[in-house]
């Protein structure tokens, strides 16, 4: 297939993703981002013609990815998404944790049993050298519970959505921490809507270096020293 063509795919010369990967990560990374999730690497695969081919495109992809994630993240903070394919599992030498089914599709109800045996015989290939992602799934579904059962015992991550917003004054910074569940865009009807009036409470950490640029708005003499302030429970602490 020529994905360049039909689905109007570019690509980063395999000469130069170093460079992309570099300027890219340490940009996110200055950011405050602390890992990324890199999707459709398979696609990789369809685009080798003219660049030697899909085990090399491959390869100098990942060694570029490999390079700039150690360089960027301490944590190693990349998820691989939709990366079956042969050549991507064989390079994928860096990354620690791996999509390890399709996608979830909630309004499909015969997807749901396929889903779970299919992400369960994955993992077990795939735990050898990888944390295994079971995907994401909706708490407000009918499977819910059949889903949440899975995930309780395959061993895979779970994601919360606690949304850190940080910015600075001419004198102090400020830090705004939400809770973001409950809402979620519908397809069907082209529009938000709520599905949980009251999600469950997130607990997470706030701290004085959640404000990347502070030394912006301190003296210079300043040794690092703060007082925080929480404006909800008029709590200080050093």
């Amino acid at each position: 297939m020529d994905s360049l063509a039909v689905h109007d795919l570019g690509l980063v010369h395999p000469k130069k993703v170093f460079n992309f990967y570099n300027k890219l990560h340490a940009y996110l990374a200055s950011c405050g981002v602390d890992g990324v999730k890199v999707d459709m690497q398979n696609i990789i695969e369809t685009l080798g013609t003219g660049h030697s081919g899909k085990v090399s495109l491959t390869r100098a992809y990942h060694q570029a990815l490999k390079a700039f994630i150690t360089q960027n993240f301490q944590d190693n903070g990349c998820i691989a998404w939709m990366c079956h394919n042969t050549d991507g599992i064989y390079s994928a030498k860096q990354t620690t944790v791996v999509r390890a089914s399709d996608d979830f599709y909630h309004h499909d109800p015969a997807s749901h049993t396929i889903h779970i045996s299919s992400v369960a015989y994955n993992s077990v290939f795939l735990v050898e050298f990888m944390q295994p992602d079971w995907d994401m799934y909706h708490s407000f579904h009918p499977a819910a519970d059949y889903h949440a059962a899975a995930r309780a015992v395959g061993g895979c991550l779970i994601y919360a959505s606690l949304l850190k917003i940080w910015n600075v004054n001419k004198y102090t910074g400020v830090v705004g921490v939400f809770n973001c569940q409950g809402a979620s865009w519908c397809k069907v009807t082209k529009k938000t809507r709520i599905h949980d009036e009251s999600p469950d409470t997130l607990t997470g950490s706030v701290q004085a270096t959640d404000v990347d640029s502070l030394s912006q708005v301190t003296k210079p003499d300043w040794n690092g020293e703060t007082v925080v302030y929480a404006y909800r429970s008029g709590n200080f602490a050093l």
